[in-house]
């Protein structure tokens, strides 16, 4: 009896832990020092890091805390927010549903989701489920985010995104989203008739034994029985998460409660997972959407999933993709496709204050990395990508090394300083008072933003947009600003907020509006005063 425990308990080890074995493909001691050094230089508090190699783990480690005040280590169950590597768990859930006839790559979204519009009536109509996962809607590039930062919900801004006009023709150009790719989630339930947290559950994170990975606040979607929401929240409450940090003068801030924005069309950029689990993500995805030696994904459509459905270009700068290494990109469905020195690449990267993360892959070679943080955004943490190039430049054993990590943050800072210099360069320039407070109380409205208020109380002026609120403090004239972070947690102590009153005529209120500079929608952010 004993020996037959003995057997059940190894057969457990055995297949229930990843076996990792340090193969030398690059020197892992000088490797992981250079993690070590960037965490530092990043301000993260927290990492964890999968390298995988022919179907084996060859490097798994963790690194720092999840949390700064518990001090509790991360470890290789730890949860992190993957958000937009969402997208290719996605691709892969929209492929099976294709491989079982539930629906067609060429299905029009309208078949679904018949109220579904866009500026443009004849891209509503051609739109596909294809084109919802290629990043070629015509839509300005990450169209709707601001609605998603100051709090509206995924049905909310479905509702509206016919209001913003499309940039370019549909199809013809790439310009990132992160709206489309969440209404492809919508059509899988649909389809299915279930809740999205077990469409993934049934297509993807069982089949792949992902233990430790779920989709939505707490892994709930919207849906599920009165028992799952009771049994997720209790395992949510006592899981090994970790905390979201921003930065602030210079240190990590915890985000109180958490960057909730992140679960805003969850199909998206929605998924929670351990390092553990994205090893084996990893795996199945260099084995061709092999599981446990049987297809879960036809060939035809991990090709599909691979191939350029629009072209990116070349790359503009050293921020994202490396133009000492990368000479051209393109996407495909919920990847990203590319060169790096002489492999080919697909991957992603996925960054909201507090969370940021990086999957690149060369199936060619059968080698991919997987960096998860809970640092910042893009426009705060560059790590996994300063990771990412120092790995394959390892890997590749390339004689003109680079420090990655500090010409992104020096790229990263020399860009704000211009950005901070060039509002004080004016400031100095073109000096002017401020008028009474009350010149600029009052209601304002914009077509695709709704209404906001702005008050007085004690001597202060506040703006004041859905349940936000925020001071505003004087910078020059009519120009008023404030910490975007104390605005709305979905932004960063190093984003700057601009507050710009155009006030013609204060008596009558003719012409009086206001404009907000974290709008970006591509439509005009400028609120007209409703109440004079």
């Amino acid at each position: 009896m004993l020996k037959k425990l003995i057997l059940k308990f190894i057969f457990i080890l055995c297949f229930a832990i990843p076996a990792v074995a340090e193969e030398s493909i690059i020197n892992f001691d000088e490797f992981d020092t250079y993690v070590d050094q960037s965490m530092k230089d990043w301000l993260v508090p927290g990492a964890a890091i999968a390298i995988v190699k022919e179907g084996k783990i060859v490097h798994l480690k963790t690194y720092g805390v999840r949390s700064i005040e518990s001090k509790k280590p991360v470890t290789p169950e730890t949860v992190f927010y993957v958000v937009s590597l969402t997208k290719g768990f996605t691709a892969a859930l929209l492929s099976r549903l294709v491989d079982e006839g539930k629906i067609r790559w060429e299905d029009k979204v309208r078949k679904y989701l018949p109220d579904f519009k866009l500026a443009d009536d004849a891209a509503s109509e051609e739109f596909t489920i294809e084109d919802l996962l290629s990043q070629r809607s015509g839509l300005p590039g990450f169209a709707a985010d601001s609605l998603v930062e100051t709090g509206w919900t995924a049905p909310e801004i479905y509702k509206v995104i016919y209001k913003i006009p499309l940039k370019n023709p549909f199809r013809s150009t790439y310009d990132y989203q992160n709206v489309f790719p969440g209404v492809a989630g919508w059509i899988a339930a649909e389809v299915t008739g279930k809740p999205l947290s077990e469409v993934y559950d049934d297509y993807l994170f069982q089949p792949l034994h992902l233990e430790h990975t779920s989709i939505g606040k707490d892994g709930l979607t919207g849906g599920e029985s009165w028992w799952i929401r009771i049994k997720k929240h209790v395992l949510s409450y006592f899981a090994n998460k970790v905390d979201q940090y921003c930065q602030l003068n210079g240190k990590p801030i915890e985000i109180l409660g958490g960057n909730e924005a992140i679960y805003c069309f969850e199909a998206s950029r929605g998924i929670n997972a351990s390092i553990t689990d994205m090893a084996k993500w990893m795996i199945f995805q260099l084995n061709g959407g092999i599981e446990d030696g049987n297809p879960l994904i036809s060939p035809a459509n991990i090709e599909r999933m691979r191939t350029s459905h629009i072209n990116v270009g070349a790359p503009q700068g050293g921020k994202l993709f490396p133009k000492e290494r990368v000479k051209n990109i393109d996407y495909g469905m919920g990847w990203f496709i590319h060169d790096y020195n002489r492999l080919d690449v697909i991957g992603h990267m996925g960054g909201m204050v507090g969370t940021r993360s990086l999957i690149a892959l060369a199936p060619k070679e059968k080698v991919g990395i997987v960096i998860l943080s809970n640092m910042g955004g893009m426009r705060v943490s560059l790590f996994p990508e300063a990771i990412r190039s120092k790995f394959f430049d390892l890997y590749l054993k390339l004689p003109d090394q680079h420090d990655w990590s500090t010409e992104l943050l020096n790229e990263t800072g020399a860009s704000l300083a211009k950005i901070n210099s060039a509002r004080l360069t004016y400031r100095l320039q073109h000096p002017a008072a401020m008028r009474d407070l009350q010149d600029y109380v009052g209601a304002y409205e914009n077509d695709l933003y709704g209404t906001l208020a702005v008050t007085a109380e004690n001597g202060e002026i506040y703006l004041n947009y859905r349940k936000l609120k925020v001071a505003l403090k004087h910078w020059n004239g009519d120009n008023f600003s404030f910490q975007p972070n104390m605005f709305s947690k979905t932004y960063s102590g190093t984003d700057i907020g601009d507050v710009m009153f155009s006030l013609a005529n204060p008596s009558t209120g003719i012409d009086s509006a206001v404009g907000i500079n974290l709008l970006h929608e591509g439509v005009e952010n400028v609120f007209y005063r409703k109440d004079k």
